[in-house]
C-alpha cells in the first residue's frame, strides 16, 4: 500500500470501495475531458464571431457609401466608383462567410446550422438556411413554373441604319435598367451599332439578356429577364435621355401580359410581359406525429408562391389556399407551431421557370421561338395549373453540439448563422444558361451570361434607397448571430469554471475512497519498525550475559 499509494490494489482489499472508486473515476475522467472540450468549443464560437467585426466593418462602410450616393452631388460616372467599392466589399463579406473554418468546418455559410439536398438537382438547383432547421423530410411538387419578363423593341434597325445615331440617341446618353429595385446604367455612344449595345447590356450584369432578333429586312432589340417572376420586371427608370423610348421599349408594368402591342412583318407582338409567380406544394413525409399530413395532392403543409423561384423563409412561413389564392390561416399557423421549413430556403431550377410558355411563331431559319400576342392552345401555358415535377427534400439540423458533461444528454448546441451576402440581402444569385427573350433558345446573335451575382445598387437616388434598408436589415442579421455566439461563449466560460470545480471536489471524493492515509500508514509502519528494532535489541541484550561467562571459562 505504502509502495503504490493506494489503499485498494485488487478487489479484495475492498470490493465495494472498488466499485465505487471506478465509477467516480469514470466521472472524473469524463469531466476532465469535458473541461477540454468545453475550451475548444471557445475557441470554434471565438474564431467565428471573432472575424464578424470585419463584417461589421464592411457593413458600416457599405452603409457610409450609400448614404453618399444617396447624394445629389454625384454623377452617374461618381456613382459607378461609389458602386464598384460595394461591389467588393459585398464580395468580401461572401467570401468571409465561405471562408471562416475551425478544423476545417465552415462556420459562417449556414454549414453549421443545416444540410439541405434534394434528389433531383434538375429540379431544385439550390437551397440555403438561416438561423435553425428541424431534421425533416418533404415532398416538393412544382404546381407553375414562372416566367420571365420580356421585352420587344419596336425601333427596328437596318444595315445601313444600324448605330445609336440613327434613333438620335447623342453620345453620353444613358440607358437606365432596373430589376428589383436595382438600377444598372448603360453608357451609349452615338457611334454603338445595336450589336455594341447588346454588347454593352449583357456585359453590365444588370439582370438581363439582350440580344436582337431579325423580322424581314430589320433588327429589333429584345431583353429576358434572367430571374424568373414578377420581382425581376424589367424597367426603365425615369429614363433621363430618353434612350429607351427612342429604342421603343418599356417596361414596369405589373400585368402578367400588357396590352400594348405592336405588330411586326405581319405578326403581332406584346412589346412587354410580366414575370409570373412560380407556386410549389411541399409535403411532410418524415415525422407525421409533428405534423399530420395526407401524401393526397392538396392535403400537405401548404401551397407556397413566390414572387420568383427562390422561396425564402417569408413564403414558406405564409401557406396560400390553392384554390383562391387568399392566405391559408390555418395552415400557417399550423407551420408555426411546428417549425416546419422554418429557416430554410428553396430555388426551384431557372431552366423549368423558363420552359413554358405560349408561342406560336417559330422562324426555322434562326430556331427561334417569338412571343405573339395570340396565343397557341397546343402549347403548355406556365399559368396553367398542372404538376411539373417533384423530388424530394432532406433538412437536417446541423447547429453544433459541444459535449460539456460527463455524461449523456449534457450538451450545449449552437447555431453559428449564415452571414452569406445573399442571406443578408446583399446579392441575389443568378442561374442563367443564355436564353432568349421567349425561354425556348440562346440568343445566337447576343452573348452568353452565365452565372452571377446582382448586387444592391446605388446608381440612383430611389436604388440607394432601397438599398440602406436592405444594409440595415443585414447589420441587425449580423447583431443578432453575433450576439448569440457572445451568450454561448460567456455560458461555456462559466462551464468551463464549473467543471473544474467539479473535477477536484470529485477526485478528493474519489482519493478518500481509493487512495491510502499515508500518514496514518507511516505512523503504523513506523510504530512496527521500532517495535521491531526494540525486541532486536533486547534480544542482543539479552545475549550478552551469557556470552560473558563463557568468556571468563574460556
Amino acid at each position: 500500500q505504502l509502495s503504490s499509494g493506494l489503499r485498494i490494489n485488487r478487489a479484495a482489499d475492498d470490493a465495494a470501495g472498488l466499485a465505487v472508486s471506478e465509477k467516480m473515476r469514470a466521472q472524473i475522467f469524463g469531466l476532465d475531458q469535458a473541461q477540454t472540450n468545453a475550451s475548444d468549443a471557445i475557441s470554434m464560437i471565438q474564431t467565428g464571431e471573432g472575424v464578424m467585426d470585419t463584417v461589421h466593418s464592411s457593413l458600416q462602410r457599405i452603409r457610409k457609401l450609400i448614404l453618399q450616393a444617396s447624394n445629389d452631388t454625384y454623377t452617374s460616372q461618381d456613382r459607378k466608383y461609389i458602386q464598384d467599392e460595394i461591389n467588393e466589399l459585398v464580395g468580401e463579406v461572401d467570401r468571409i462567410s465561405h471562408y471562416t473554418e475551425f478544423n476545417t468546418k465552415k462556420l459562417l455559410n449556414g454549414d453549421a446550422v443545416g444540410n439541405i439536398s434534394s434528389n433531383s438537382n434538375q429540379l431544385l438547383t439550390g437551397a440555403i438556411v438561416g438561423d435553425k432547421v428541424i431534421s425533416a423530410d418533404y415532398s416538393v411538387t412544382v404546381l407553375k413554373a414562372g416566367s420571365a419578363s420580356n421585352v420587344f423593341g419596336t425601333v427596328g434597325f437596318t444595315a445601313t441604319e444600324n448605330t445609336m445615331s440613327t434613333v438620335d440617341i447623342a453620345s453620353g446618353s444613358e440607358l437606365h435598367i432596373m430589376m428589383d429595385g436595382k438600377t444598372s446604367i448603360i453608357q451609349l455612344d452615338a457611334s454603338d451599332t445595336l450589336q455594341d449595345l447588346v454588347n454593352k447590356i449583357n456585359s453590365s450584369k444588370s439582370g438581363v439578356q439582350a440580344g436582337y432578333t431579325t423580322v424581314g429586312a430589320e433588327n429589333y432589340l429584345t431583353m429576358t429577364a434572367i430571374h424568373s417572376g414578377s420581382r425581376f420586371n424589367i424597367g426603365f427608370g425615369n429614363d433621363p435621355d430618353g434612350a429607351a423610348s427612342k429604342l421603343g421599349i418599356f417596361g414596369g408594368n405589373i400585368d402578367s401580359e400588357d396590352d400594348d402591342t405592336v405588330a411586326v412583318a405581319g405578326q403581332t407582338y406584346y412589346r412587354f410581359t410580366s414575370g409570373t409567380n412560380t407556386q410549389i406544394s411541399i409535403t411532410n413525409i418524415s415525422n407525421q406525429s409533428i405534423f399530420p399530413t395526407d401524401v393526397a395532392f392538396g392535403v400537405s403543409l401548404g401551397v407556397f408562391e413566390s414572387e420568383s423561384d427562390i422561396f425564402t423563409e417569408k413564403e414558406l412561413s405564409n401557406p396560400i389556399d390553392y384554390a383562391t389564392g387568399a392566405a391559408d390561416a390555418a395552415s400557417a399557423a399550423q407551420l408555426s407551431t411546428s417549425e416546419l421549413l422554418k429557416g430554410i430556403a428553396i430555388r426551384v431550377d431557372e431552366d423549368l421557370d423558363f420552359g413554358f410558355y405560349d408561342v406560336n411563331t417559330w422562324n426555322p431559319a434562326t430556331d427561334h421561338y417569338y412571343r405573339a400576342a395570340t396565343p397557341n392552345a397546343s402549347t403548355q401555358d406556365g399559368a396553367g395549373d398542372m404538376s411539373i415535377a417533384s423530388t424530394r427534400l432532406y433538412v437536417r439540423d446541423n447547429r453544433q453540439v459541444f459535449q460539456i458533461g460527463s455524461n449523456e444528454a449534457q450538451t450545449v448546441t449552437a447555431a453559428f448563422g449564415n452571414i452569406s451576402a445573399e442571406a443578408l440581402g446583399l446579392t441575389v444569385n443568378l442561374q442563367n444558361g443564355g436564353f432568349d427573350y421567349n425561354g425556348r433558345t440562346k440568343l445566337e446573335t447576343g452573348e452568353v451570361t452565365g452565372d452571377f451575382s446582382m448586387n444592391i445598387s446605388v446608381m440612383t437616388k430611389e436604388s440607394s434607397e432601397e438599398a440602406l434598408k436592405i444594409v440595415d436589415s443585414a447589420i441587425d442579421r449580423v447583431n443578432t448571430v453575433r450576439g448569440r455566439l457572445g451568450a454561448y461563449q460567456n455560458s461555456l466560460e462559466k462551464s468551463v469554471d464549473y467543471l473544474g470545480i467539479a473535477y477536484e471536489n470529485q477526485s478528493a471524493s474519489e482519493s478518500r475512497i481509493r487512495d491510502l492515509d499515508m500518514a496514518k500508514q507511516i505512523t503504523e509502519f513506523v510504530k512496527q519498525q521500532i517495535l521491531m528494532q526494540s525486541g532486536t535489541a533486547m534480544l542482543a541484550q539479552s545475549n550478552i550475559k551469557p556470552e560473558s561467562v563463557l568468556n571468563l571459562l574460556s
